[in-house]
């Protein structure tokens, strides 16, 4: 710098810190490479290699209806998997929704299903076992003798993703609006609660809008609106399930 208000700025080239475009086809030209694609490609296409891969059912449907029980519906979908000789491997948000989903699979008689930190155990898992594991996956996917379910493809889209933490506030009334006192949502980390309506608390001196949630127990929850993409619904607007604690 020349004096204390004056700084000089020196930036590096472009050329210092990256790769350029004609760098990388040398490079990559000199080594065996695999790019994957979406689609499947012509049979007379060399050198590629159909792996049959395809989505898995989300139970929307089940979400949607009803007379269909949410977890029912998925703890026979499932069973019909593993039955079928597929490994069935689950991907959660976070330990705490893996935690949960794992209560809540061993409450609908699926005992098999067990926590694990990462990949290599859920591979090393005996097939009737169902392991559930942290992984950032939106939607699940079958393979060969795998199929790996998200827990969007179970639960359904949390209220609101955190992409969209900073939109208006009148979007987030739009949001709680759909909400009805005695619903059934997911916490991410805490689980299945009750909507208990909205109440403002005073947090540092300052009114706070928090969303009432009702665990067993009489346990409460008191969640700040603009976290509102911790919570999913559960199921149908008639679903029926135990509140955890």
């Amino acid at each position: 710098k020349s004096s204390d208000n004056d700084f000089v700025y020196n930036p590096l080239p472009p050329d210092f810190l990256y790769i350029s475009a004609v760098n990388w086809k040398s490079k990559l030209s000199k080594i065996e490479t695999i790019r994957l694609e979406s689609f499947q490609t012509p049979d007379s296409n060399q050198g590629t290699l159909a792996i049959g891969g395809k989505s898995v059912d989300n139970f929307s449907e089940a979400r949607k209806r009803q007379d269909i029980n949410l977890l029912d519906a998925f703890a026979k979908r499932i069973q019909n998997n593993i039955e079928s000789g597929d490994r069935v491997v689950i991907s959660a948000y976070s330990k705490g929704s893996r935690d949960r989903l794992v209560q809540l699979l061993h409450d609908h008689g699926i005992s098999g299903a067990i926590c694990v930190d990462t990949w290599f155990e859920a591979c090393k898992s005996k097939i009737k076992q169902i392991p559930i594991f942290v992984l950032g996956l939106e939607t699940g996917f079958s393979v060969e003798s795998l199929t790996i379910y998200s827990e969007k493809d179970i639960l359904g889209d949390r209220l609101v993703r955190k992409a969209r933490r900073t939109r208006r506030a009148e979007n987030f009334i739009k949001e709680i609006g759909s909400l009805s006192k005695g619903d059934y949502v997911v916490h991410v980390e805490h689980g299945i609660g009750r909507f208990g309506g909205l109440e403002t608390l005073k947090i540092g001196g300052a009114p706070h809008d928090c969303l009432r949630l009702l665990y067993a127990n009489d346990d409460k929850l008191f969640l700040p609106v603009e976290n509102l993409e911790l919570l999913s619904r559960f199921g149908s607007q008639e679903a029926v399930a135990q509140v955890d604690r």
